[in-house]
């Protein structure tokens, strides 16, 4: 497919959305419904262990509820990531611009061709930036395009390729919340013009 040209153009006049603004609002409140999960479970298991004299988990319900809340913050976390690039392409190319040669381009290369062709910056694959993204799009990807995985029929032992991160919903959750602040620290400097917009909380 051919690339078609696109030039920036001054901010436009009138109120818009900010859609990055509700998704960081978003990632925070999910990450505080987290940590009250993760302070229930605590108390829950050790009140329980002590009724009942269990040695495992007997609140294991919320364990799981905990990775779906944690899977949320990491899915937020991007969204809000992905919602400042498209805003940023809105303002400054203007919306025919922007969903004709620029929204449906994978996140990463959304956010190259954007600041090349807005600010005149060369973002490479090695640059802090873009290793943020791409490991928010994996994270997101592997919570909102989940994939089966097959077990052996006799020793249960997970057979698939699909890898599956073995860290607790926490720790990747706050992976999450710090690679989303930093994404917002380092994309609003790179346009003087749109970066104020992007700094709104």
């Amino acid at each position: 497919m051919k690339k078609q040209n696109i030039a920036s153009q001054p901010l436009p006049e009138g109120g818009w959305t900010l859609p990055h603004v509700a998704n960081r609002k978003a990632a925070h409140w999910l990450f505080g419904q987290l940590q009250l999960l993760r302070r229930s479970r605590q108390w829950k298991t050790s009140r329980l262990v002590r009724l009942i004299g269990l040695g495992a988990d007997p609140s294991l319900y919320l364990g799981v509820e905990m990775a779906f809340v944690g899977d949320a913050v990491e899915a937020f976390a991007c969204f809000a990531l992905e919602a400042a690039v498209n805003t940023y392409g809105v303002l400054r190319f203007g919306e025919d611009q922007f969903y004709s040669a620029l929204e449906r381009l994978p996140l990463k290369d959304k956010l190259k061709r954007a600041v090349k062709d807005g600010e005149g910056v060369t973002l490479e694959d090695s640059d802090e930036i873009l290793q943020i993204v791409g490991r928010r799009v994996n994270s997101r990807d592997a919570i909102v395009h989940p994939k089966s995985r097959q077990y052996h029929p006799v020793t249960k032992k997970l057979i698939s390729k699909t890898k599956v991160s073995p860290r607790p919903p926490i720790d990747r959750a706050t992976d999450a919340l710090a690679d989303m602040s930093r994404f917002f620290q380092l994309f609003p400097a790179l346009s003087e013009e749109v970066g104020p917009i992007l700094q709104l909380q």
